[in-house]
């Protein structure tokens, strides 16, 4: 089985678009072209943009119809955050490790595939 190892604070910021959708970027401020890319590159460094955590869930169901697993180390402890790593490694069947960031010694391991939550230390 083939896998992805993330390493992430768990915020998605970028996602490609088509040229065909262009207008999309007319309201953009953070649009930028790729050099030797036919797509466009869509950036927003403050993060919980709609579309591109809808890209973001689009590229997960696509991992996971080809078997890819997503097993992501979490930097970071915002609910809301938290919760979207859960979902992306649910869809997997991979595996979420959720670090303090105040001491990474310390941090809480998730399974979607043995459906099990542990504490390590």
């Amino acid at each position: 089985m083939k896998q992805i190892v993330m390493v992430t604070d768990g915020k998605p910021t970028a996602a490609f678009v088509e040229p065909s959708n262009s207008a999309f970027f007319n309201h953009r401020r953070y649009s930028q072209t790729v050099p030797n890319e036919k797509r466009l590159l869509y950036k927003n460094s403050m993060g919980g943009d709609p579309f591109v955590m809808a890209e973001t869930m689009k590229e997960v169901q696509a991992c996971r119809k080809s078997n890819i697993m997503i097993n992501t180390f979490m930097l970071a402890n915002d609910y809301y955050l938290v919760e979207f790593v859960k979902q992306m490694s649910a869809m997997t069947k991979g595996k979420a490790y959720f670090a303090n960031p105040n001491n990474l010694t310390q941090f809480v391991l998730m399974d979607f595939m043995k459906r099990r939550t542990s504490r390590v230390k």
